[in-house]
């Protein structure tokens, strides 16, 4: 049985409005960017479907030194619709009662700095059910931040996290515990050659000749 992947992504920014006309040299302008994907997987026997759609929404200083940015903001949000074309199963041993054939997922970020300050909001649900399906179907985190280092070609922030979700952890009662704090870490720098940031909790991403768009990714 034929097999395959097939995934197409249009982030199109090209067709991103400036929706705010009055610029400065530091490009200071609101910008509207859709967002739109779609993934096709071919199994022997299953498929799956996921369209998805969204939207970003960006305003502030952008492409200008670290030392030159006083307020930026970054709001995006996705919705992505899982269709599966026979119900899947669960991976237990014993009897397999089948899952739902759709399932959703919706993802929101907003970003934002003034100043030396930043505040970042995360929020994702995905089930059947988001967020309806109660608190192991959410994830979300809040955090503020503080750039104690700020420099043209480098900005290293601080700051704590608290999150919201199922994160194992078990009150005595047996309820799962809904807020967790951990530590914030963010550090960017950019050079001529080189360009990386880093975040608390995900893996460094590096851009060799930035100005070149050629990008290595992470391993």
């Amino acid at each position: 049985m034929k097999q395959g992947v097939f995934s197409l992504a249009f982030f199109l920014i090209a067709l991103g409005m400036n929706l705010f006309c009055e610029e400065t040299e530091q490009d200071r302008g609101l910008f509207f960017i859709p967002l739109a994907s779609y993934d096709y997987v071919n199994l022997e026997d299953q498929r799956l479907h996921v369209p998805g759609l969204g939207f970003a929404v960006m305003k502030g200083e952008q492409d200008v030194p670290f030392t030159e940015v006083h307020q930026q903001f970054l709001l995006m949000t996705k919705y992505q619709p899982f269709f599966f074309g026979k119900a899947p199963y669960t991976l237990l041993t014993g009897a397999l009662p089948e899952l739902p054939k759709v399932y959703h997922d919706i993802d929101f970020l907003f970003d934002g700095r003034w100043e030396r300050q930043q505040i970042l909001l995360i929020a994702t649900a995905s089930s059947d059910k988001p967020a309806a399906g109660g608190l192991q179907t959410i994830q979300a985190g809040l955090s503020w931040g503080y750039e104690i280092l700020r420099y043209a070609n480098l900005s290293f922030i601080l700051g704590a996290v608290i999150g919201i979700g199922d994160f194992g952890i078990d009150l005595p009662n047996g309820d799962p515990l809904p807020v967790f704090p951990f530590p914030l870490v963010r550090l960017k720098f950019k050079t001529e050659w080189i360009a990386g940031f880093f975040y608390s909790g995900t893996n460094p991403n590096f851009t060799i000749a930035p100005k070149k768009e050629f990008v290595l990714l992470p391993i």
